[in-house]
């Protein structure tokens, strides 16, 4: 009788709470529709640059809205009445319930993902970091014991995921910062770089000082090595002379 209470009361709260998101949400598509303070500037603005256009009267500009207006309201208490949010929020509540059910039990639920969730880095936190065993030794429960190599190799294969993405996010951000900072060399090589492109803190005066500091430790490297390649080049062209072959080696 007191789990069907604690039930009852875990239910109506998660109504309440989730009641009130949706209809903070649907307030904000309700709020009219308004155009920006500076349209007719804008149009102006068309006008001197010689851009073609039709002109639309302020009433039909209002009117237009008045009715966008009155439709989308009219749709959102169809969509979102209390009767509709009601049974919206019980079936989310009840497939959250099987949820935590069945992964209380044992169970996992594994969804098909598609590629860009696979590149993100927070789909795996769904995933336990053990896998759940059925509890204790349950006879009734249709879950089988797993034996501690498959365990383990879970273990094994979610660390290796949170491994590979956190490369992942590394690399992403690498990849857009050197995009970035080609877009702005071509920029500098086109003559067309902006004043304030070059400040002190931009990516292209950062990368130019990085380069200050390596430029001699690269001529450096390069010279060492170069002695190196002459002299093994020298050693060769001696072995390589015609009196060698005289010689009984």
């Amino acid at each position: 009788m007191a789990l069907d209470e604690s039930a009852r009361f875990g239910q109506a709260r998660y109504y309440h709470d989730k009641k009130a998101f949706i209809h903070s949400q649907v307030r904000l598509l309700e709020a009219p529709i308004t155009l920006p303070k500076d349209w007719r500037n804008r149009r102006a603005r068309l006008t001197a640059e010689g851009e073609p256009y039709k002109s639309v009267p302020d009433v039909a500009v209002t009117a237009a809205l008045s009715r966008v207006h009155a439709d989308t309201e009219k749709s959102l208490r169809l969509s979102f009445n209390s009767q509709s949010i009601r049974q919206l929020l019980e079936q989310l509540e009840s497939s959250q319930h099987e949820l935590r059910k069945k992964a209380s039990q044992g169970g996992i639920i594994i969804r098909t993902k598609s590629v860009p969730e696979l590149l993100e880095s927070d789909w795996i936190e769904s995933f336990p970091q053990n896998w759940q065993h059925r509890q204790g030794n349950d006879a009734r429960s249709s879950e089988a014991p797993l034996d501690s190599s498959r365990v383990q190799k879970y273990s094994d294969l979610r660390s290796r995921i949170v491994t590979l993405q956190a490369k992942y996010q590394t690399l992403k951000e690498k990849h857009e910062y050197y995009k970035n900072l080609q877009y702005e060399i071509r920029q500098l090589d086109a003559g067309e770089i902006q004043k304030n492109m070059l400040t002190p803190d931009s990516q292209v005066v950062k990368e130019l000082e990085k380069m200050k500091v390596l430029l001699p430790k690269l001529i450096k490297i390069l010279d060492t090595r170069r002695d190196a390649i002459s002299g093994r080049r020298k050693r060769k062209s001696v072995f390589d002379d015609p009196v060698f072959d005289e010689v009984d080696l």
